[in-house]
């Protein structure tokens, strides 16, 4: 996973670890989200609709937190703790549930420009495994999607997103903050 690049200031190669994977994120993104519900029933009916993503490292660049803002869904608000261990090169991603507790783990790790993280959650009374893929689209454009499985070996997507970067002058433009941004993206003058 580590590679080596050539720093424009002196030429050096420098080894990357791993511990920006995640900083695509950075900053403020405008989110088309896309949520099969329920999930793993195989309905062919996707819910689409708009969000705001927001993202900034932890002091000691340990990981990131970001969170996802729904204009008049407050019940679709959500937010992750993404920590980075150096000795294995791996992330750990931790979703918080409304009231601000730690969901269950996954974890994984990037390759060539995709990050595959998987765990377990609950759906309903059961276990079922969850798979989170990560892809890099270009340096203003990402996709997530998320798989459940029930057996292990057939997964179903239930949850896309579509992100692109809110330029800094669009950005610099809300700096009073994520509200300020959510209500300036989702006016007519947001719109490009």
């Amino acid at each position: 996973m580590a590679e080596a690049i050539d720093t424009p200031r002196n030429g050096v190669a420098q080894a990357l670890d791993g511990s920006r994977d995640f900083d695509f994120l950075e900053g403020l993104h405008q989110v088309r989200r896309m949520r099969r519900h329920p999930a793993l029933t195989g309905r062919p009916d996707w819910e689409v609709f708009e969000a705001l993503g927001s993202s900034m490292a932890l002091p000691g660049g340990v990981g990131r937190i970001d969170e996802l803002l729904t204009p008049g869904r407050d019940e679709d608000a959500m937010a992750t703790l993404r920590v980075y261990d150096g000795c294995i090169r791996s992330w750990t991603l931790y979703p918080l549930g409304r009231d601000g507790t730690p969901q269950s783990p996954l974890k994984g790790s990037f390759s060539e420009g995709v990050g595959v993280f998987a765990g377990w959650t609950t759906l309903g009374c059961r276990q079922v495994r969850i798979r989170q893929t990560w892809s890099l689209l270009g340096r203003d454009l990402a996709r997530f999607e998320q798989a459940r499985s029930a057996n292990g070996h057939t997964w179903e997507a239930d949850w896309i997103m579509l992100l692109t970067r809110l330029h800094r002058h669009t950005a610099s433009a809300a700096s009073g903050g994520l509200q300020l941004a959510t209500a300036w993206m989702f006016s007519d003058s947001g719109r490009t």
